[in-house]
């Protein structure tokens, strides 16, 4: 059976973010959110999902363009006064790998993160992070001892299968082509550092070369494509990453529309899809195990 989680990340960067995944997840089709604790409105984002049991709640590790947990005395070579992190996505990939000074502060900040998280008390569902740099080398190794430790069920590879978006949504075809090389190296060496540990993974998770942009129509021509088993699309409701639908007059964007269309909803029953979450996963196997 085609098994499908369907996730909202950047849980927690403001209230409209977090009203518009209590919102994906009550009305729409959303199953799981991925938290980012330490931005401004993350305590709002945990209370809201304390009253929403069924939605499965993740950590987004952030390491770069967003706010530390930490205080920035604690580490200066990583955040500003303000607890910013760097705004400079390919410069910091180059610090993580080059400078062991900054990985030191990195892994404290980890270590912060994922003892923040668990502070909460809310149930680990998995563990991914914010532009994809929980996959940088310096980063997935550390990760995955500390999701050993907590028990965390699955983690995301950020693996969107560009020959499916390559048909489907031909726009930036060389732009998704460049990425896409890059991601093939990192995303088979995650995948060997999985091998012989109890993570759930998808076999793809999309959402890349659309970030918010998750149009109805691509989703539409998108479900028919998945592949038996299980498989991720991540979305960025209510967050400055999506772009508004100029047509609505009450300024929902392209995400949230999406999450909330029947037509999509429609598509899922159709296609024999099955809506589930990774600590979901985790039982289903717990059970099949059982009975064989």
């Amino acid at each position: 059976m085609k098994r499908l989680i369907v996730n909202a990340d950047d849980f927690g960067s403001s209230q409209s973010a977090n009203h518009a995944v209590v919102r994906a997840n009550r009305e729409g089709i959303l199953t799981t959110a991925s938290l980012m604790i330490g931005e401004p409105a993350a305590f709002n984002a945990v209370e809201l999902a304390r009253e929403i049991p069924e939605l499965g709640v993740g950590l987004h590790l952030v390491t770069v363009v967003g706010h530390a947990v930490l205080e920035p005395a604690e580490i200066p070579l990583l955040a500003n006064q303000r607890r910013e992190l760097s705004n400079h996505p390919a410069v910091t990939w180059l610090r993580y790998s080059a400078k062991p000074a900054v990985r030191r502060q990195l892994y404290q900040e980890l270590d912060a993160q994922f003892g923040a998280f668990a502070a909460t008390g809310l149930p680990w569902d998995h563990v991914d992070g914010h532009l994809h740099f929980h996959s940088h080398p310096a980063i997935w190794d550390y990760m995955l001892a500390r999701c050993e430790e907590y028990k965390v069920p699955g983690v995301r590879i950020p693996d969107d299968d560009y020959r499916v978006n390559f048909r489907i949504s031909p726009e930036l075809r060389w732009a998704k082509l460049a990425l896409s090389f890059v991601f093939t190296f990192i995303n088979r060496r995650c995948r060997r550092a999985l091998r012989g540990r109890k993570f759930i993974s998808p076999s793809h998770s999309y959402g890349m070369w659309n970030t918010g942009n998750m149009r109805e129509a691509y989703i539409l021509k998108l479900l028919p494509e998945l592949e038996d088993g299980l498989s991720e699309i991540y979305f960025h409701p209510g967050t400055q990453h999506a772009r508004k639908l100029s047509d609505r007059a009450d300024g929902m964007d392209t995400d949230l529309h999406s999450l909330l269309s029947d037509k999509v909803r429609e598509a899922i029953e159709s296609n024999n899809i099955q809506l589930t979450r990774y600590w979901a996963e985790i039982e289903r196997i717990a059970c099949e195990q059982s009975i064989a």
